[in-house]
């Protein structure tokens, strides 16, 4: 609660601050706020990137634009900062997609279980019409989306044995996220589900309240749940997506060398990021089998095996999504 608190504080006084013209030292008089809020902390590769993107739109926009980052939910958590940008408190987001389904199922087209096998199936869905249909639906709830960053395929990890097959889900408790799409899906793969905060789940681990959560490997590492799970399999059931954005109004109201800037600015890091989220992930993978964990990497036939047990939720998706869109998005399953 004391948390929430602060968090509103803040976001009213920035609010009153983003409405007034100009900042210190050598900023312009018509110099506009940017406000950054993440959910990553300040340490994170995330962070480092956000930081020179800082750098860079101020430079580019010869100082009419003042960046500031804010991060570790300061703002409050990934929802609340999505609502924050209508109100001009915050004006530029970094969620992850799953959120966006509370505003439109179609939001949750990348959470279709097993839909991208390669990261260049990835790669053609967001440059092609998938991707421009996203672009769309976001311009339909008055956000402007500069683009998504795929940071990696989740995986499994847990303390009682290696899981090469369904079969060998069965009984395990694995926390997921509070999404019908990953709940319905694990408990096709025969898992028991649980749903708990991503603050819970390390101590949910520790005293055996849940066997084993899904994360890319980054996160597993990052967040240290590798060093009290044996073992990862590199299930690669979804690709995470984090698009990023604002809100229409805030970008339509700036001035052209304004725009010119944040495009490029934000356009860099959003490449930065994506080639160092892929880049990383095998480092990650060789970090946690280094440090003792067994890392299961399935057979095509294995992985079939997984693929085979989601049609129930394929069926859901199709009748959420509506038969054509579904489709679509299948068609990047290759």
């Amino acid at each position: 609660m004391i948390k929430k608190i602060v968090a509103i504080s803040l976001t009213l006084a920035l609010a009153f601050a983003v409405t007034a013209c100009g900042g210190s030292g050598s900023e312009s008089s018509d110099a506009v706020k940017f406000i950054v809020g993440t959910g990553t902390a300040e340490t994170s590769n995330t962070a480092k990137a956000l930081k020179e993107m800082e750098t860079n739109i101020e430079e580019l926009s010869e100082g009419t634009v003042d960046v500031q980052v804010y991060y570790s939910e300061t703002l409050g958590s990934e929802s609340e900062m999505i609502e924050q940008l209508s109100m001009g408190s915050v004006n530029l987001v970094l969620p992850g997609s799953t959120l966006l389904t509370s505003y439109d199922d179609r939001f949750g087209i990348w959470d279709i279980p097993f839909l991208f096998t390669s990261y260049e199936a990835v790669d053609e869905a967001l440059a092609g019409d998938l991707g421009q249909q996203w672009d769309s639906w976001m311009e339909e709830y008055g956000y402007h989306s500069f683009g998504i960053i795929p940071t990696g395929f989740r995986g499994l990890s847990n303390s009682k044995h290696a899981v090469h097959t369904p079969d060998d889900m069965k009984g395990l408790k694995i926390r997921v996220m509070e999404s019908d799409a990953y709940i319905d899906t694990f408990n096709a793969l025969g898992a028991n589900t649980v749903t708990m905060n991503y603050s819970d789940v390390y101590s949910g681990l520790q005293q055996g309240v849940i066997d084993g959560q899904d994360n890319p490997a980054e996160f597993t590492v990052s967040s240290a749940f590798y060093e009290i799970q044996d073992y990862y399999t590199r299930l690669n059931h979804v690709m995470c997506m984090m698009p990023v954005f604002t809100s229409s109004d805030y970008y339509n109201g700036l001035s052209d060398k304004q725009k010119a800037a944040i495009d490029e600015g934000v356009s860099t890091m959003i490449t930065n990021l994506t080639k160092e989220f892929r880049e990383n992930e095998d480092g990650f993978i060789k970090q946690m089998a280094d440090s003792g964990v067994e890392i299961t990497e399935l057979t095509d036939d294995e992985m079939q095996q997984f693929v085979d047990k989601v049609g129930s939720v394929h069926d859901s998706f199709k009748k959420s999504l509506g038969e054509d869109l579904f489709n679509l998005c299948m068609s990047y399953s290759k």
